[in-house]
C-alpha cells in the first residue's frame, strides 16, 4: 500500500478557520489548491465550485467547546 505524507494544517489554524478568520480561510484554500486543481481537471468553473463548497462546509462546522482565548 502506498503511503502519502501530506502536510497537515496546525490545530490553531483550524480553530481560526472555524470561527471565520479570513486570513486563515485563504491559507486553507491555498493549502488545498493543488488537490482542487487536480480534481477539477483544469476547469476554472469547477474549481470555483469546489472552493465554494469547501468554504461553506468549514463555516457550517461547529465545535463542541470554546476555543482557547488568545
Amino acid at each position: 500500500m502506498k503511503q502519502y505524507n501530506y502536510k497537515k494544517l496546525p490545530y490553531e489554524q483550524i480553530e481560526k478557520i472555524i470561527v471565520g478568520d479570513e486570513d486563515a480561510m485563504v491559507a486553507l484554500v491555498r493549502h488545498y489548491t493543488p488537490y482542487i486543481k487536480r480534481l477539477s481537471c483544469g476547469n476554472q468553473d469547477t474549481e470555483d465550485k469546489i472552493i465554494a463548497r469547501l468554504m461553506g462546509a468549514v463555516l457550517r462546522f461547529k465545535m463542541d467547546y470554546e476555543p482557547k482565548p488568545r
